[in-house]
């Protein structure tokens, strides 16, 4: 009896555990793989990880803006760093030896593709130079060497400039303070009176 017993209950769980191999195997080939793992704890954990990945990426290019933004000459950068884009050589030279520049390639990725949407030109480059010429990390940082160069060069001249006007605001104020001197009638030395009366005498 026992015996009867314990060879119908194996049976039931071999049935159940083929059933159930049976519906996986259909569902894989259905490829309604997907539905499954959605059930389970590692598809809750890919919805997060996904749902995170995009709340960065949007982060991320919310917050990147061209490299003219906020500058002093915003329309003399601009022009001059989409000019940039008309000449091969400057995503093909590396920066001269010795110059101390930090590229970070991940932290200038989203300034990258803000600029790929901006210049149609650069769009072009990347595509004729990446792979072909250049690994996609080094043309980023020529490109973004010669955009510092750009910014450095134009806030070196609003400095001059600024300090051009400080000066000729100096030199006002003392051509001023002199026109001032000139106006104010100078004191008359004074005059003995015994020289006059010798004189008369």
């Amino acid at each position: 009896y026992l015996f009867n017993f314990a060879t119908a209950a194996t049976k039931k769980i071999s049935e159940s555990v083929a059933e159930t191999a049976q519906t996986i195997k259909k569902s894989v080939e259905e490829g309604k793989i997907d539905s499954i793992i959605d059930k389970t704890i590692i598809g809750d954990f890919q919805k997060e990880q996904e749902k995170f990945v995009q709340e960065q990426q949007t982060k991320k290019s919310e917050a990147a803006v061209p490299p003219w933004v906020d500058s002093n000459e915003e329309e003399t950068i601009q022009q001059q760093i989409l000019a940039l884009s008309a000449d091969k050589r400057n995503f093909l030279r590396d920066p001269p030896a010795g110059v101390q520049f930090n590229f970070d390639f991940d932290q200038m990725y989203p300034v990258a593709l803000v600029m790929l949407q901006e210049d149609e030109l650069l769009n072009r480059m990347r595509f004729d130079l990446v792979p072909k010429h250049v690994k996609e990390e080094v043309f980023w940082r020529n490109y973004f060497y010669r955009v510092s160069l750009i910014k450095q060069s134009a806030q070196l001249t609003a400095l001059a400039a600024q300090q051009q006007a400080v000066g000729k605001e100096e030199n006002k104020s003392r051509d001023e303070d002199s026109q001032l001197k000139e106006t104010v009638r100078p004191k008359t030395p004074p005059v003995t009176i015994k020289s006059q009366l010798k004189s008369q005498e």
